[in-house]
């Protein structure tokens, strides 16, 4: 290769990985924003989830463990569905 090749092909690798950092650095702000974005959010559906059905920003959840058989734990953990089809009362 004659060296008048080579410097136009350093130079072009330089011109891309240049281009290339710009574009990794608007990709990361662009995707900052949209995380930031998807954080506040989630915040709020949080938020407006503990309005409803907390009490004292605890969720019923605990008092639910603590009201339940240990069968009706298990039929929780592991079928959710199931378990709430029959204590419809707990759905919420």
């Amino acid at each position: 290769m004659r060296r008048k090749d080579r410097k136009y092909w350093v130079k072009r690798q330089k011109q891309f990985l240049d281009n290339l950092e710009k574009n990794d650095i608007k990709l990361a702000k662009k995707m900052d924003r949209m995380y930031t974005g998807e954080r506040k959010r989630l915040e709020k559906e949080i938020a407006a989830y503990h309005a409803k059905y907390g009490r004292d920003n605890v969720i019923e959840y605990k008092d639910l463990l603590e009201s339940l058989a240990s069968d009706e734990k298990r039929m929780l953990y592991e079928d959710y569905q199931r378990f709430f089809s029959q204590h419809p009362e707990y759905a919420h």
